[in-house]
């Protein structure tokens, strides 16, 4: 057995050996291509690997908590990995030290310590019972680290700790005596607490501690026997690195949250600003004494530098660019407590005092001060709401029309005959209107007398015919319009008929004036039969006045 023990016990010089020439090769193969010019992309290379850790996590749209235990789980391997690299060469000075001990036999690491191959001993017991296991142990994970920083993983690193805690329980247990007991006790107290520490898992530093603690109480109850004394050094420190791993966990959980909701306040100012810029002449940061928290250089040109240069810079008061009678409505209007945007019309100070429009929002800084975002747009004519336009009353619409069809027939009144026929064309005839065939049969369309007054219909095609219902000759089509609408559907009407003819005159070519939207009426179905909205447009007219415009360019040839 003993003879066992001490080939087994060869395996320590071995290992340590292997892992120091595992370290040794990795400098000299970088000092190798350095000749070559890679060893600094290597070492970046590294670098970069090492500070990643793995890929980015893409939070934008997943709870805050989901977010904090992703990132920190993230960070938690990043942390590790770092000080994984800073220990190896300690780690690597430390067993090479033990080893050169090993192999000239002084020191206090003697091969009469282990008593390896040359000796007779329970070598492998001895190596256990000590702390160079655990230090090989953390070695062998930091040359792993090095050469290749993707096996560092959460489930990975929870089997290396629960190794590094069972070979501290092992090498408290083979201790002989109490009083060694109570010396290794304290470096591995020592240990376990950077070790919960670095790992940052708090329920996996907790298990192993419960775990760690209950076989330490037996070990101690059937070898020497419990008294309060041990009992406390075994519990106590148990306790306090469960609470210490627990509290560094929620510090860095809050940095690491306070963190991500700074940064997505950042982002989110960001994208405000970007909004405002696209439709504002000017954006601008205020603090709680609304003063500017950076330059604006857009402010000062949409003002012309008119006003004090210093405002326009960080710290200048923005209540000194607005005109006097719009201070007081401007700070109610920025202590309003709704969180929402709002906007405000104002006037600020230039050559002109410009009228201008304040888009406004806030948040809270890391502070817990408010900061306000404003939006600087200048207001021009188009931007200035124009009021509704009143609708006339029907009595109003139909005095204006009577006026002007007395004045257009005041010197034809002596005349019977155009009496009668005036007559007859504003109550309409009973011969029925003619139907148009051709190009526009399927069309709803209706020709009128733009000469009269109520725009006589004159013809008209099938389908006007079979949606409005047998109409007679010369019906007023101004009839049919609602009265709320009549006196747009004039107004618009002459102002087409006004266009197309100045376009026949001069020979060019415009787009008109547009579309119309009308409820019309018809006199014969009645309201409740007819109602509903159409657009009205002016296309034949303009196709008449094309064909006129052909022939006279033809004749003009001719």
């Amino acid at each position: 057995m003993e003879e066992w023990n001490a080939d087994v016990a060869i395996i320590y010089p071995i290992w340590g050996g292997l892992m120091l020439m595992l370290t040794i090769a990795r400098p000299a193969h970088a000092a190798f291509r350095a000749g070559r010019g890679g060893m600094l992309s290597s070492i970046a290379k590294r670098l970069r690997l090492l500070i990643r850790g793995c890929a980015p996590v893409a939070g934008a749209a997943q709870p805050i908590d989901k977010l904090v235990k992703e990132v920190g789980r993230v960070q938690r391997i990043e942390r590790i990995s770092r000080s994984l690299v800073w220990m190896h060469p300690i780690c690597a000075l430390s067993v090479a030290c033990q080893l050169s001990f090993w192999v000239f036999d002084f020191g206090f690491d003697s091969q009469n310590r282990y008593n390896l191959p040359s000796s007779v001993g329970g070598g492998t017991l001895k190596v256990l019972r000590t702390s160079n296991f655990a230090q090989l142990l953390v070695f062998t994970m930091s040359v792993g680290t090095v050469y290749y920083p993707a096996w560092v993983t959460p489930l990975r690193l929870i089997f290396c700790h629960v190794l590094l805690t069972i070979a501290c329980a092992v090498a408290l247990a083979l201790q002989q005596s109490i009083l060694q007991w109570s010396y290794h006790i304290l470096w591995v107290t020592i240990f376990r607490t950077g070790l919960g520490i670095v790992h940052g898992n708090k329920r996996v530093t907790i298990a192993n501690n419960a775990v760690f603690s209950l076989a330490m109480l037996v070990s101690v109850q059937l070898r020497w026997g419990m008294t309060l004394v041990l009992y406390q050094t075994i519990v106590i420190p148990s306790i306090f690195i469960c609470i210490l791993s627990v509290f560094v966990g929620q510090s860095l959980e809050s940095e690491l949250r306070a963190t991500l909701e700074a940064k997505a306040s950042k982002e989110l100012e960001t994208s405000v600003e970007a909004v405002l810029a696209t439709i504002c002449d000017a954006v601008v940061l205020l603090s709680s004494s609304f003063r500017l928290l950076r330059p604006s250089p857009h402010l000062a040109g949409m003002l012309l530098g008119s006003s004090s240069s210093a405002v326009f810079m960080t710290g200048g008061n923005f209540i000194d660019l607005l005109v006097e009678s719009d201070r007081d409505s401007f700070l109610q209007f920025m202590g309003d407590p709704r969180t929402h945007a709002n906007m405000l019309h104002a006037h600020m100070r230039d050559a002109n005092s410009s009228a201008v429009h304040f888009y406004h929002t806030k948040y809270l800084d890391l502070e817990g001060q408010p900061v306000h975002i404003i939006g600087i747009r200048e207001d021009s004519e188009e931007d200035t709401p124009q009021p509704p336009p009143q609708e006339l009353q029907c009595s109003l619409s139909r005095q204006v029309v009577d006026e002007v069809w007395d004045r257009a027939h005041e010197s034809r009144a002596s005349s019977n005959n155009n009496n009668r026929s005036t007559a007859s064309s504003i109550s309409g005839s009973s011969d029925p209107m003619p139907l148009v065939e051709g190009d526009h049969a399927m069309s709803r369309c209706v020709w009128v007398d733009a000469s009269s007054i109520d725009l006589m219909m004159v013809k008209c095609t099938p389908e006007f015919s079979a949606w409005s219902g047998p109409s007679g000759l010369n019906v007023g089509l101004l009839n049919w319009v609602a009265p709320v609408d009549q006196s747009n559907f004039y107004e618009f009407f002459h102002k087409a008929l006004n266009h197309y003819v100045q376009c026949a005159q001069d020979g060019s070519e415009s787009v008109g004036p547009g579309s119309i939207v009308l409820k019309l009426i018809s006199p014969l179905t009645g309201a409740g039969q007819l109602r509903q909205k159409l657009k009205s447009r002016c296309l034949r007219w303009q196709k008449q006045q094309q064909q006129q415009q052909q022939q006279q360019q033809q004749r003009r040839k001719d």
